[in-house]
C-alpha cells in the first residue's frame, strides 16, 4: 500500500517529549496497539506514523490513510477548523479515560504508557494539524515549539467558535422613517425659531442614536393651523419619532482569557536500555544528559554524564566539593552496559577514585549498580530529567 508522506514548514526545530529518554514518538508501534486493544481506532487513525533517522529525529511523518483528500489547517475553512478542534478536545478526553483507567493497576511498564499518554496529544502548532475527511490528522505529536509552548485546543476552540458567531450573525437592516410633518409657513419669526430648536434637539439625538433619518415632506395643508398650533403639532410630531428610535444597550465583550504556557514539571525518568541497542552494541540512546545519586562518605554526590555517542563530559558535585571528568559507555559482549568515569580533579584539589556503572537487562525492568570497590556493589538509579 503507498501512503502519503505529509511535512509541516521547513525549518522548525521543535522539542521532543521525552518519556524514559528517548522521544516520545519513538513509542508510536506500541501506542497504537494499545489504543486499537482499547476500541480507540479513531484516536489511532488521527495519529500520522513517524519515521526516525539514525540520528533519533522524526524525518517523515506518513498518513495512516491513502487516496483521501488531505486538507492543510492553513487551508480549512473556519467552520472545518471549529469542528477539528472539537474532535480534538474529544479525544483527548477519550485518551484521560484510558489513563484512569490504567491507573488502578500498580505496574512500572503502565507508568511508562501513562506518560506517553499524557503527552500523545502535545503538538507545537496548528501547522501540524490536517484535515482527511473533515477529521483532524496529528504530526509531530509528542513535541513541543521552540519557545516550548503547545497548542491549547479548549482555548483555540473557544476564540475560533466566537469568531464564527460573529460572522454568521446577520446584519440588521435600517428601517426607521420619521413620521411625515406638517410643512407651513408663519409670518412669525418667533414660532419658526421654537420649531426649529424643536428640529435641532431631534436632529441631536437621531444622531446619537446612530440611526440615519428620512424626512418626508407633505404637500401644503389646504385649512389654516394657527401658528401656536403649528408649533405643538410639529414637537408632538418630532417626540414621537424620537420614541420610535431604537434604543441598544451597550454590549461589553470580554476580552479572551490570556492563555498560560504549558509548563510540565520534571520528573525523574530512570534509563531503559532499547533491546535493539543492547543487540546493536549502539549507546546513541544515551546521548543527553543523565544524573545519578551516589553515597559518598555519608554525603550524596550527584554525577552529571552530557554523553554524546557514547563520550561524556562528567561533573560530579558532593556538597562544596564540585569535580570534572570524563566517562565512556560500552557494551560487553554478556549485553551488560559499563560506563566507566575517569579519576575526577576537584576544586579543592582533591581527586576522587574512577566510578564504574554496570547496567543490565532491556526496557523496562533495566538495573544498575556502583562498584564501588571489587568486593562491593550498590544498586543506583541512572535517570533523566524528563518533562
Amino acid at each position: 500500500m503507498v501512503k502519503t508522506v505529509l511535512q509541516v514548514e521547513k525549518g522548525q526545530n521543535y522539542i521532543a517529549v521525552n518519556v524514559e529518554g528517548i522521544p516520545l514518538g519513538r513509542y508510536a508501534p506500541q501506542i497504537l496497539h494499545l489504543l486499537s486493544q482499547y476500541g480507540l481506532d479513531a484516536i489511532k487513525g488521527s495519529l500520522a506514523q513517524p519515521i526516525f533517522t539514525h540520528h533519533g529525529l522524526a524525518s517523515q511523518w506518513l498518513s495512516p490513510v491513502s487516496s483521501q483528500p488531505i486538507t492543510p489547517w492553513r487551508e480549512a475553512t473556519l467552520p472545518q477548523q471549529v469542528s477539528c478542534l472539537a474532535t480534538l478536545i474529544e479525544m483527548a478526553k477519550a485518551i484521560e479515560s484510558l489513563r484512569r483507567e490504567l491507573s488502578q493497576h500498580d505496574n512500572r511498564s503502565l507508568t511508562i504508557i501513562d506518560q506517553v499518554l499524557k503527552n500523545l496529544t502535545v503538538i507545537p502548532s496548528t501547522d501540524a494539524i490536517f484535515l482527511v475527511n473533515q477529521q483532524p490528522l496529528l504530526l509531530y505529536w509528542g513535541y513541543y515549539s521552540q519557545d516550548r509552548h503547545a497548542v491549547d485546543f479548549y482555548h483555540l476552540h473557544n476564540r475560533l467558535q466566537q469568531t464564527l458567531g460573529e460572522e454568521s450573525s446577520p446584519a440588521q437592516p435600517d428601517t426607521t422613517v420619521l413620521p411625515r410633518l406638517a410643512h407651513h409657513k408663519t409670518s412669525r419669526i418667533y414660532y419658526t425659531a421654537a420649531a426649529l430648536g424643536a428640529l435641532s434637539i431631534a436632529g441631536t439625538l437621531c444622531f446619537n442614536a446612530m440611526q440615519p433619518t428620512k424626512i418626508v415632506p407633505t404637500p401644503p395643508a389646504q385649512e389654516f393651523v394657527a401658528p401656536a398650533d403649528e408649533v405643538k403639532l410639529t414637537l408632538k410630531a418630532l417626540t414621537a419619532a424620537t420614541q420610535a428610535l431604537p434604543i441598544h444597550a451597550a454590549e461589553y465583550i470580554a476580552p479572551p482569557p490570556r492563555v498560560k504556557p504549558v509548563v510540565m514539571k520534571k520528573i525523574r525518568v530512570p534509563i531503559m536500555i532499547p533491546e535493539r541497542s543492547r543487540y546493536q552494541g549502539n549507546t546513541d540512546f544515551l546521548d543527553g544528559t543523565w544524573h545519578a545519586n551516589l553515597k559518598v562518605n555519608t554525603k550524596i554526590a550527584i554525577i552529571t554524564y552530557r554523553f554524546k555517542h557514547g563520550q561524556a563530559s562528567t561533573t560530579v558535585k558532593n556538597g562544596q566539593q564540585h569535580c570534572v571528568t570524563t566517562s565512556q559507555a560500552a557494551f560487553t559482549a554478556a549485553g551488560q552496559l559499563f560506563i566507566n568515569t575517569a579519576k575526577t580533579h576537584c576544586n579543592d584539589s582533591s581527586r576522587l577514585p574512577a566510578i564504574t556503572l554496570v547496567c543490565e537487562k532491556s526496557a523496562p525492568n533495566t538495573q544498575c549498580i556502583w562498584k564501588q570497590n571489587p568486593s562491593t556493589t550498590l544498586p543506583v538509579v541512572l535517570y533523566s530529567e524528563g518533562k
